[in-house]
């Protein structure tokens, strides 16, 4: 006969002991737990500083993106012979030199920087960087580098000779004095903050002043340089004539403004003088018309056979209008 017996009860010590147990598997769980979550934050802040810079520029950039990080992309590749103009804008010459890039790449040729092409970009860049600190006197890599982003954003207009001299050095203090900086013509870690940064050679004089939709005008502008003339033109897909331009521009940006060069000249506020014009005023002169970009330049679309692009006033204009106030 089987006799069944009842459990007894633990006795204090026991369940004391049972609670020391469970307390160190409990700590021992936990510090297994934090563990492997700081393996995983090690690991991701090793994929940060590997690949931050792609990590940034994963947001795409494409035609019509604009500011500092396609003005990066763009000294990339200005640097690299794929481009030669950098101004913060991304319209369809900075595509079809993004596209040449990824197909000597062998990436995708769609036209946009995401971070494939940025990886594969910065790796080309890297043999060609400027590094270190450049004056007058250096020569090499760098200067060449430094010479060519200078002539895309239209401070240099010297050849582009690997010499740091005294053209060289002017086109740096130009740069300088625009961006606010030490004047010195050395360019140090403030100057090429300063190459990368969404700025251009744009702006009047101190006192003319500026405003966010002239500057908005001028960015427009920059998308379409390198379209071919097109007389009657009004679309990046026929071309433009120098009134077309113009016209397209200003209607990017809800603004209808004449179609012809001659109902241009007197439409607007009337600027007084080259000194107090703005970026995004419109230059006109007998039969042609242009938009204002700063210091002396202007963006048009010239004759038959040439192509929207940046020039240099060598011709006072007759009449100076501003749209936006």
């Amino acid at each position: 006969m089987q006799t069944n017996h009842a459990k007894r009860p633990r006795s204090l010590g026991s369940l004391r002991i049972l609670e020391r147990e469970d307390r160190r598997k409990h700590s021992a769980l936990i510090r297994t737990l934090s563990l492997f979550t700081a393996f995983l934050l090690v690991v991701g802040m090793l994929g940060f500083m590997q690949n931050g810079s792609v990590l940034a520029a994963s947001s795409l950039l494409k035609d019509g993106s604009v500011g500092s990080e396609v003005k990066v992309v763009q000294n990339m590749l200005v640097a690299l012979d794929y481009l030669n103009q950098s101004d913060g804008a991304f319209g369809p010459i900075t595509e079809k030199a993004v596209i040449s890039f990824q197909k000597d790449y062998d990436l995708e040729a769609d036209g946009i920087v995401g971070p494939a092409t940025m990886r594969e970009l910065e790796a080309a860049y890297d043999d060609v960087a400027i590094s270190g600190t450049l004056r007058n006197g250096d020569r090499g890599t760098s200067v060449k580098t430094l010479q060519k982003i200078l002539r895309a954003q239209g401070y240099l207009h010297d050849s582009v000779d690997g010499i740091f001299g005294k053209k060289t050095e002017a086109a740096v203090i130009d740069l300088q004095q625009a961006r606010g900086l030490d004047d010195d013509g050395i360019v140090g870690p403030a100057t090429l903050k300063a190459l990368n940064s969404s700025g251009s050679k744009s702006g009047g004089s101190s006192s003319s002043g500026s405003s966010s939709m002239g500057d908005k005008v001028v960015a427009e502008a920059m998308k379409y340089l390198g379209i071919p003339y097109k007389w009657a033109g009004t679309s990046p897909s026929e071309g433009f004539d120098c009134s077309g331009l113009v016209y397209y521009v200003y209607k990017q940006l809800g603004e209808t403004v004449p179609r012809s060069s001659a109902t241009l000249r007197g439409f607007g506020t009337k600027v007084n003088g080259i000194a107090n014009a703005r970026p995004g005023d419109i230059l006109c002169w007998s039969g042609h018309v242009g938009i204002y970009i700063g210091n002396n330049q202007y963006i048009h679309a010239p004759k038959t056979g040439d192509v929207v692009r940046i020039a240099t006033l060598s011709k006072t204009p007759i009449y100076i209008g501003r749209v936006f106030d």
